[in-house]
């Protein structure tokens, strides 16, 4: 209120608001914009290492097949799945721990029993 004591108090004490009021929505849309660079360099940084292994598997299944046709080997699918060798060399390839590779092919041996029975 103009005119009644404290007024310019007043006014200054609501300039100041304002300004911390702007000044707080620019610090939250730097830090916004800094968060969406970093989600950015992350997924970048993610798509880079899936890639990476599974070029590494693409690479090791074509040279193990390119060796078995020269041997004169069965290279259908079938025959590859079932011959542990040529899938511990892929798992080998990609990076696979071997305590992940054991879990993962005694899911692929139960899968087959269960195939099996249903037959």
């Amino acid at each position: 209120a103009f005119g009644k004591k404290g007024w310019l108090r007043h006014a200054l004490n609501v300039k100041r608001r304002t300004a911390f009021s702007q000044l707080d929505s620019e610090i939250t849309s730097q830090l916004d914009l800094l968060l969406q660079f970093y989600n950015l360099a992350r997924d970048a940084d993610i798509l880079d290492r899936l890639q990476a292994r599974e070029y590494a598997v693409e690479a090791e299944v074509e040279r193990q097949v390119a060796e078995r046709k020269g041997l004169g080997e069965a290279v259908d699918a079938e025959a590859l799945e079932k011959d542990c060798e040529f899938v511990r060399g892929i798992a080998v390839a990609s990076g696979v721990s071997d305590a992940e590779f054991q879990e993962e092919l005694s899911g692929l041996r139960s899968e087959m029993r269960d195939g099996f029975a249903s037959t």
